[in-house]
């Protein structure tokens, strides 16, 4: 009897030490990591082909770099700064800091926090995604409404961050789409 009560304490041991004991800070798998969508995982500088009202009309160039934590965009508008923080992003912009939700799901409210932002969702996930013929895969988009009205959708791919951008502001229509990169060191 001894050695039944011995097999069962061990097999209890060995199925409870299995499953662990979980912790408040696990993710589950429905969730996504804005920092990796975002971010990239290389440097290197993009170029957006700029669109109003359906018309390519400029261009517009970036340069991001990771460092560590630290994420940094860079153009000729200023520098963009993203730093990693366990459960929220904080991006400062050259015009205003935005709080990013870290973790989030679609349907989530106030994924970006700003005081100039009414509310951002994450409407969408894209295995596939094409824009103006630009194809991307497993993109992200986030739809904002500011506080003055004008409507924006963000869209972010894995491991590349924006690959495009909608605003639309009270019928004047602009767009942001990513039409090339290049590795820098």
């Amino acid at each position: 009897m001894k050695y039944l009560n011995k097999i069962f304490l061990f097999l209890v041991v060995i199925i409870f030490s299995a499953c662990g004991t979980g912790t408040t800070e696990e993710i589950s798998d429905d969730r996504f990591d804005m920092w990796e969508y975002m971010t990239a995982t290389v440097n290197y500088e993009v170029e957006y082909a700029v669109y109003e009202n359906g018309e390519r009309t400029d261009y517009y160039s970036e340069t991001h770099k990771m460092f560590k934590d630290v994420y940094k965009r860079e153009s000729s508008s200023g520098l963009t700064t993203l730093s990693l923080h366990k459960r929220d992003i904080l991006m400062k912009e050259p015009s205003r800091d935005v709080t990013v939700e870290r973790y989030v799901q679609i349907g989530d409210n106030n994924v970006f926090r700003s005081e100039s932002t009414k509310n951002c969702k994450l409407e969408h996930f894209y295995k596939d995604f094409e824009n103006k013929g630009k194809h991307y895969n497993n993109v992200l988009m986030v739809s904002c409404l500011s506080k003055s009205g004008v409507e924006q959708e963000f869209y972010y791919g894995y491991n590349e961050g924006i690959v495009s951008i909608y605003e639309n502001d009270h019928g004047s229509k602009k767009e942001w789409v990513k039409v090339s990169e290049r590795s820098i060191p």
